[in-house]
């Protein structure tokens, strides 16, 4: 059987300290060392050289810095081959804008509707037979135009507005 602990006792917690700030503490210590052992046997001992050329000859000797604290020779660009000129491209011929079938009777209403009362001065003569008749062969070509879009679509809201204003302008410019 085997020997048993009492449970009171516990064993001894373990140090939860790392192993990072050890390595990097030796790490540090072994660079010192070595900079000095290089210092030692590298540098004549009659004459003290300056911390920052040991460190750099010390660099150098581990093959980490630059060998000399030279600056390097300037590379020579050679000159781009001239360029040959290019012809000017052509701007872009601007986008005609096309007004929809529904724009322009739009368009016609507003003007027979800013053009009316002009009509309505005018004197009753054989022009003003001709005006009249204008008039009213513009708006039934809108009423064609609507014709053709309210029958493939006869719940256009646009249209239907459009067709409600034309029937009350044929019908203010026939009593005329």
């Amino acid at each position: 059987m085997r020997p048993t602990r009492s449970r009171s006792s516990r064993r001894p917690a373990r140090s939860s300290r790392g192993v990072v700030l050890p390595l990097v503490c030796g790490g540090i210590a072994l660079y010192v060392v070595g900079l000095g052992l290089f210092t030692l046997f590298h540098c004549d001992a009659g004459t003290r050289p300056a911390a920052g050329n040991v460190m750099r000859d010390f660099h150098a000797f581990l093959g980490v810095g630059p060998a000399k604290a030279q600056a390097a020779a300037p590379e020579v660009k050679s000159a781009p081959p001239p360029m040959r000129p290019t012809p000017p491209r052509p701007k872009p011929a601007p986008v005609k804008y096309e007004p929809t079938p529904l724009e322009l009777v739009a368009q016609t209403l507003r003007r027979v509707e800013r053009d009316a009362p002009k009509l309505k001065q005018r004197d009753r003569d054989t022009t003003f037979e001709s005006a009249r008749i204008a008039v009213l062969s513009e708006l039934c070509d809108a009423r064609d135009v609507l014709n053709e879009i309210l029958d493939e679509r006869p719940d256009h809201d646009r249209a239907n507005r459009l067709w409600d204003r034309l029937q009350e302008l044929l019908a203010a410019v026939r009593k005329l």
